[in-house]
């Protein structure tokens, strides 16, 4: 071999022993083709509902350093028992995934539809691992949140990543609750939602409620009706939260579930939806009763209200109240008489009068004719206050229909119940002895009846012995027993009447000979507590 040949190959293998360990060097340090520099290492899982499907499930994770890297994030739902399974091959070839919102700090809650790797809906009490894969921008698909992806099969250079932990949803954890008594009536003519008023009980604690949602849905769909069908629905009426019971009349433009505008003739239930505050889930209430709006509401309407002061109890026995019927009562469940203070008439609607709790009106039940009616001693107005004298009121009569159709009267004429109310005393009163029994059957009372005997219900004789008779007064009366005195009715005439065998004096003592006594007579009245009393008769002694 030439000198000249081996000075070449000596050269050559200078180049080559320069050339190729840089080349081995930069080939360690390039990036490996399977991006697991690329790895999202925080995926976290956190159950923050109790609807027992996706919705309950929320996902956070930081995406990769180099956000230009990866156009999309895929979330998927694995069981963990078959965790093990699920590597970057079958990723890129399931359909059953989430894709995650845009942004560098990722936190997204699934859809109520949303599915495990198996297509099987997330549901409670079964442990999860979840995983991300970071798509690359020419692979990426479009996943519709409801667990239906639609990505292609070429997916190189995708990273799948794993949580650490599994999680396991529960729906045992403090939840929102549903509200109970939904009830509806028809308010309106307009057909459409305006006709509709919805009232409901409020849940006893809010503090963990975002606002109530209000569902219509037709009677025939209400069975198959929920709590996943109303999460997932875009009609309804938003109720805020008011730490009062509801009553609230739905807007012209309210739908029912199947997105039609509320109308006539239509059976129709009423759902409501509590949704909570984050982590404490949603609650659907029991359905109301079937309802159908109908036109002509107004022919329930009852006319010439009449407001009477009657009587002196200075309380709602006073007030007699007296109203003409419609003229067909056919539709009519019952009427209800309801007292407002004058100062807050002409804010009374129909739509409040549905509100007023029972114990704030008056139920009068149809008779087939026109009505008069007093009220009960412990009658209130309408905003839970007691009647009483002296206060200026105007009184409504709303008719409750069968139906679910109700209509307000117009108001009475102002009333205003005073003391103006007497009952006399009865006069020319007389004691005589007119048998020998020696007990009450000797003693006969005679009197001249109260002209007007309209305000008095009965006459009470009362026998006192002298030595108590310059104190007895009506206070004292009043306080006698019911034993020891003699109920004479009123008879259109004057009295004349003897005691009886086993009639007593004020003190309970059986009436007897030899004892003075004088004779009062007191007018009850009728209409108040006002009663009147009379003088005391002569001294009669029984012999």
């Amino acid at each position: 071999m030439s000198k000249k040949l081996v000075k070449k190959l000596f050269l050559l293998g200078l180049v080559f022993l320069f050339i190729f360990p840089f080349q081995s060097l930069a080939a360690n340090h390039a990036p490996h083709s399977n991006g697991k520099s690329d790895t999202i290492n925080n995926i976290k899982g956190k159950d923050v509902g109790n609807n027992g499907n996706g919705s309950d499930l929320e996902v956070h994770f930081n995406v990769a350093k180099d956000k230009g890297k990866y156009d999309q994030y895929r979330i998927f739902v694995a069981k963990a028992s078959k965790a093990g399974e699920f590597d970057l091959e079958a990723a890129n070839k399931n359909k059953n995934y989430t894709v995650a919102p845009n942004g560098k700090n990722i936190k997204t809650t699934l859809s109520s539809t949303a599915k495990d790797t198996d297509g099987a809906l997330i549901t409670n009490d079964v442990s999860y691992t979840i995983f991300v894969l970071s798509v690359k921008g020419d692979e990426k698909g479009k996943g519709n949140g409801n667990g239906k992806g639609k990505g292609k099969e070429k997916a190189k250079g995708n990273v799948l990543s794993k949580a650490k932990k599994d999680i396991t949803l529960s729906g045992y954890e403090e939840s929102i609750l549903s509200v109970t008594d939904v009830r509806t009536a028809d308010v309106g003519n307009f057909n459409d939602g305006r006709d509709l008023h919805i009232s409901f009980t409020k849940l006893a604690d809010e503090k963990n409620l975002e606002h109530y949602r209000v569902f219509v849905v037709k009677s025939d769909k209400a069975k198959n009706f929920q709590l996943a069908n109303a999460i997932e629905n875009k009609h309804y009426t938003t109720i805020a939260k008011t730490g009062a019971n509801i009553a609230q009349t739905l807007g012209s433009s309210a739908r029912d579930t199947d997105g039609q505008l509320i109308g006539n003739n239509v059976n129709y239930q009423v759902f409501v939806m509590s949704v909570g505050k984050t982590g404490f889930g949603s609650a659907l209430s029991l359905p109301s009763t079937t309802f159908m709006l109908l036109n002509g509401t107004a022919d329930l309407k009852v006319t010439n209200v009449l407001a009477k002061d009657v009587a002196d109890f200075g309380d709602g026995r006073d007030l007699q109240v007296e109203f003409t019927i419609p003229r067909d009562e056919t539709n009519v469940r019952e009427y209800r008489v309801m007292v407002v203070p004058t100062v807050h008439a002409n804010n009374f609607s129909l739509t409040t009068a549905l509100q007023v709790s029972p114990s704030n009106y008056t139920t009068v039940k149809k008779a087939g004719a026109n009505l008069v009616t007093t009220l009960a001693s412990t009658a209130n107005d309408v905003y839970g206050a007691r009647i009483v004298n002296n206060t200026s009121y105007h009184v409504f009569v709303l008719t409750v229909g069968q139906h679910h159709t109700h209509e307000l009267s117009n108001h009475s004429l102002p009333i205003t119940l005073y003391y103006n109310f007497t009952t006399p005393a009865v006069t020319n009163l007389a004691v005589s002895d007119v048998n020998n029994h020696g007990d009450g059957r000797d003693l006969q009372v005679s009197f001249t009846k109260v002209a007007d005997e309209s305000t008095v219900a009965e006459y009470r004789i009362f026998v006192v012995r002298n030595s108590e008779a310059t104190s007895f007064d009506l206070a004292k009366a009043n306080a006698v027993a019911s034993g020891n005195y003699t109920t004479f009715a009123k008879k259109g005439t004057n009295i004349s009447q003897v005691l009886a065998h086993n009639a007593k004096d004020t003190g309970g003592r059986k009436i007897e000979r030899d004892v003075n006594y004088r004779v009062f007579v007191m007018s009850v009245s009728s209409v108040g507590t006002e009663n009147a009393l009379t003088g005391a008769s002569q001294q009669i002694n029984l012999n």
